[in-house]
Formats: structure tokens, C-alpha cells, sequence
């Protein structure tokens, strides 16, 4: 793409930024951003006082990698943890009212995997109650949290996100989304 993917601008904010101030606006009590290829380029435009960044040095083993980096930073800072949010920035049209939603649903279904549900698939953002961690952490490669859902479908919720097929991963994918009017 020519530069990190994280700090392309969508409606004057960058993708990076978009998710954590989405974060924050559906009551998160952390947010943890966790960064690997081009870290101290993307770190520069984050606000510290909104998200602590954490740098995965293993980044370059797949998402699985980020993701335990994630979550064991997440027990660190508070071991009384109930559940995690998964999250992507490139998913633009990720909203706080959608993770206020899988929240609700947590809670109502009592189900202890929340996921978003687009076109054939479920995946993120996808809330994982703490009777999970241990799965997560054991996680390896490029495949991320996918596995855990199918695995444990009679325990997953499925919440609505009929834009979330819908993420930046090259410039056309880019380019699609400036020309589209939301």
C-alpha cells in the first residue's frame, strides 16, 4: 500500500485512531492497541491517553501472535477481567453502538462468545468471555480467534454487522471506501 494501512484517514481521522475513539465511546475501560510492522510510525499518531500501545515483537508469526500480546497485557492491567473485546482497524464501519451490542448480547444470551455476523461468516469484533482466555492464549499462526468460533459454536451468539465484510486491505479496497457516500 506504500504506507501502514493503520494511519489511512477516513472521514479526518486515521483507521488506527477510528477504532479506539469507537472503543472508547461504547464504555471500553481499556483499550489496549496492539502493534508489530511499522510500530514507531504508527505508535506516533495514537493518543496515549485514550489507549496504552504495545509493541509484538513476534508479529511477523501471524495474528495469533497479537492477539495473546493483547490479552496477556489485558490481565496484567486487570487481573479481575470478565471478557475481551477482538478488534480490527480496518474495519471502518465498526461503531460503539455494535460493541455496546455484543456486550448486551453477552449478557442476554448468557453465551460466552459474542461474534459479528457478515455475509457467510462471523468474526470481528468478537467478545470472548474469560472462560476462553486460555484458548486464546494457546493460539498460533496466521488463522487468529476463527478456530475458537467454529469449535465452540453452541456457545456463540451472533450479532448483526452487515458492513463488516467491507475492510481496507490495499489500496482499492482504499479507494472504494473514499468513493463510497455513508
Amino acid at each position: 500500500m506504500g504506507q501502514p494501512k493503520q494511519l489511512l484517514k477516513y472521514h479526518d481521522v486515521n483507521l488506527i485512531q477510528h477504532a479506539i475513539d469507537e472503543a472508547l465511546a461504547a464504555g471500553a475501560q481499556k483499550v489496549l492497541v496492539v502493534l508489530g510492522s511499522n510500530a514507531e510510525k504508527i505508535s506516533e499518531q495514537i493518543n496515549k491517553k485514550q489507549a496504552n500501545v504495545l509493541y509484538n515483537k513476534n508479529w511477523e508469526e501471524g495474528v495469533a501472535s497479537s492477539i495473546k500480546e493483547g490479552l496477556q497485557q489485558s490481565l496484567l492491567l486487570s487481573a479481575n477481567l470478565e471478557a475481551i473485546i477482538l478488534m480490527v482497524c480496518d474495519q471502518p464501519y465498526v461503531n460503539a453502538a455494535l460493541l455496546k451490542n455484543l456486550v448486551s448480547q453477552h449478557v442476554e444470551s448468557q453465551k460466552n462468545i459474542v461474534a459479528s455476523q457478515y455475509k457467510d461468516t462471523l468474526g470481528t469484533p468478537v467478545l470472548f468471555h474469560k472462560s476462553f482466555f486460555p484458548e486464546l492464549l494457546k493460539l498460533k499462526g496466521d488463522a487468529g480467534a476463527k478456530k475458537i468460533l467454529m469449535d465452540n459454536s453452541e456457545q456463540v451468539q451472533a450479532v448483526r454487522f452487515p458492513l463488516g465484510d467491507i475492510d481496507i486491505d490495499n489500496m482499492a479496497d482504499y479507494e472504494m471506501l473514499l468513493q463510497q457516500k455513508m
